[in-house]
């Protein structure tokens, strides 16, 4: 019986050790944007923390502080405008694609330290934004 508790305990130490992320692929947090780069135009680099988006996986929910005010290709580049919105991650073709209250962001991919989003736009053709945690 003592043996069947503990084999019982070690399994559920285990399963509660694991999670739906193994690979700390979570977008769960805070992201700074480091950088924008578009195809055929400027590569630009942002100080880490003027643009912060925050990512609530329990609530779907994406916090973002937009500090640029530039009226240049740094403003247009940075993204969204400072504000709470929904948000989901859908699959498709093997990549994860963001949408943004119903809106299609772009491509993401992350490690547990980048997170990229590549999309294209009417503005701006390969854009590419790079954020850190």
């Amino acid at each position: 019986m003592k043996l069947k508790v503990l084999f019982l305990t070690l399994i559920a130490c285990l399963v509660a050790a694991c999670s739906e992320d193994p690979e700390g692929n979570s977008y769960n947090g805070t992201w700074k944007l480091t950088n924008a780069t578009v195809t055929e135009g400027p590569s630009l680099e942002y100080t880490p923390g003027v643009v912060l988006w925050t990512f609530d996986e329990d609530s779907h929910r994406l916090t973002v502080d937009n500090n640029v005010y530039t009226l240049g290709p740094e403003n247009i580049y940075s993204g969204l405008a400072s504000g709470v919105y929904s948000y989901t991650v859908r699959k498709a073709d093997g990549i994860n694609v963001l949408y943004v209250d119903g809106v299609k962001q772009g491509d993401m991919a992350n490690t547990s330290e980048n997170l990229v989003i590549s999309t294209e736009t009417h503005m701006a053709e390969g854009l590419k934004k790079v954020f850190r945690r």
